[in-house]
Order: structure tokens, then sequence, then C-alpha cells
């Protein structure tokens, strides 16, 4: 699933009514946030699996009083964007709530007296028609899921399975793969501030880079490199990508471009240093760079999502 794509399962002649439920799913994705499975009934009862900042939310009502909301989240985890499998065991006896994530295990308690799950609509996996979401029960926060997931097992039903041999009452909607891609390449976590790679890699008069990071923090060197008189900083301000140069004592020359980068999402940059200009860019399309504008010396130029500095002949 790449964020556009979902299945469901029309539980309107299939309705779901139990004082126990058994869940289980693995999942795999670079994305800090995103759905997995959603379903609710009209009599307001709703459960949510969900991907948050890494972190798995479980969220069930079984059914709210006056006085008593019945809405119960289990929050696990940490870290679970990194592109491993992680199995997800969700076991509900009446009450009694058991969310498993890999080896860690919370038991939780519902509010209220209620013991039934009532489902009466749709099962929704990999995410929600964006145009009618804000419409559903559980106050769903998470975008469409992003990477792979696999051994969906809902209430007995093999979803994944009976969607793709597309079975009475199961759809796909947008685009859904059933097999999961192999990714080139690994994420590196810098879990400290002391952590850094060292690159060996002479070019004393051009620099350029290209990379994609995320993180929840607001300020932070992403690249350093150091000439003999030389000094240049690619780094996080604030939530802003900001690149910084500085030659001998001469002031230093900076530009800087996004907001609230640090916001656990992946952000793809370019940035790059000659003789003569030095340019950074954020969420840019492939090609956008190509078009240089022409500049007066040392003035600021924005277009699109590139800033670019020229010294002019």
């Amino acid at each position: 699933m790449e964020g556009t794509g979902y299945i469901t399962y029309d539980l309107r002649s299939n309705t779901i009514a139990t004082k126990t439920n058994d869940i289980t799913l693995s999942f795999k994705t670079f994305r800090p946030s995103g759905l997995m499975v959603h379903s609710s009934g009209s009599q307001g009862d709703f459960i949510t699996i969900e991907l948050i900042h890494g972190r798995v939310r479980f969220t069930i009502n079984l059914g709210s009083s006056k006085t008593i909301s019945g809405k119960h989240t289990v929050l696990l985890g940490s870290n679970l964007s990194d592109n491993k499998w992680h199995e997800v065991k969700v076991n509900r006896n009446e009450r009694t709530v058991i969310v498993t994530v890999d080896k860690l295990r919370s038991q939780t308690t519902t509010p209220g007296s209620f013991v039934r799950l009532d489902l009466d609509t749709f099962i929704y996996v990999g995410g929600l028609d964006t145009r009618e979401s804000a419409d559903f029960d559980g106050a769903i926060k998470a975008p469409n899921f992003n990477g792979c997931m696999k051994n969906l097992y809902f209430y007995f039903a093999d979803i994944f399975y009976n969607a793709m041999v597309d079975l009475f009452d199961y759809n796909t909607q947008g685009f859904v793969r059933f097999y999961c891609p192999e990714t080139g390449y690994v994420p590196v976590n810098f879990p400290t501030p002391d952590t850094h790679l060292k690159l060996n890699r002479h070019s004393p008069n051009n620099f350029s880079v290209a990379l994609s990071f995320r993180t929840y923090t607001s300020n932070g060197i992403l690249v350093y490199k150091q000439s003999s008189n030389a000094r240049l900083y690619l780094k996080l301000v604030s939530g802003k990508l900001e690149l910084e140069i500085r030659v001998g004592t001469d002031k230093p020359i900076k530009i800087s471009v996004g907001e609230a980068l640090n916001d656990g999402m992946w952000h793809d940059v370019i940035a790059g240093v000659t003789r003569k200009e030095l340019w950074v860019a954020v969420g840019c399309e492939t090609g956008t760079t190509s078009r240089k504008p022409v500049v007066g010396r040392n003035r600021r130029f924005s277009k699109s999502c590139l800033y670019w500095l020229r010294n002019a002949e």
C-alpha cells in the first residue's frame, strides 16, 4: 500500500456482535503514522488500529453512557517505522483488552459496563476515503497507511486473501498490491547527539548532497563539511532547513527553506555549493532544481521550494 489505496469488507450483511475479539496483523513501513484497520457500528461502537509517530495506537469503544465515555486507547511500542516486520495482536474478552506488539504486552480494562462490540458498516484496511474520513467515528488522526501488511485476521476472516481472490463483499479502492516490493535502501538511525557518520571525500571547491530525513527534533546538524578555510553546515534551526557557509573571517552566508520539518515525516533535501553559488531545496519534485533563476549579486531568490544564491560574473 502506498497511501492511496485501501481494502473494504462490507459488514452490512455480515454484522459482528461479539463479547470477544481476536485480531492479528503484521506490518512494516518507513512512515511514522498510518491507519491500518478501522471499523464502526451504527450504534457508535468502533475499533481502530493505527501507527502514530512510530507507536501502535489501539482504540475501542464498546458504548458510552450519559456519564461515562466508552472510548479506550492503548499505546504500545516505539520507533516501529523502521521498515522491519512487527506483529500486532489484539485479544478482547468482554472489557479486558490485551494488546501485544512484538514482545511488548499491555492488559487494560475498558470503561463503563458495555461488553459487546457491534460493527455493521465496513472494515477498512490501510486507509479511508479522505473525503469521508472526517465523518467516521473514532476521531482518526493517521493518514492512509504507506507500507506493507500481511497476515491480517479479523474475527477469523483472512482479510488479505479474501480481498485478493475478490470474494463477495470485499473491494479494493485505489492502488493496492498483494505483495511487498523490496526497498533498495535502509535508513540510518542517529539515536544520540554524539552519533555520526564520517565520509572521507576530497572535493575542496564543490559540495553537493541529496538525502531524506525525518525527526521530531527542531535543531540539529544534518551535514557538516570543513576545508582549510571554510566550513559548511546543513542543519535544522527551529524546524527550518538552513544551509550556512563560513569562509575565513567573513560574515556567514545563510539561506533557509521550509517550516516545521521536525514533524516526523520524511523530507527530501538537495543542497550544494560551488565557487559562485549555493542552493538548498526541500520537498521538491524531480527536475525542480534544474531551472536556474537569474538573480543579481547576493540576492535571495525563491521559486517553488528552491532557494538559490548566485554571485554575478
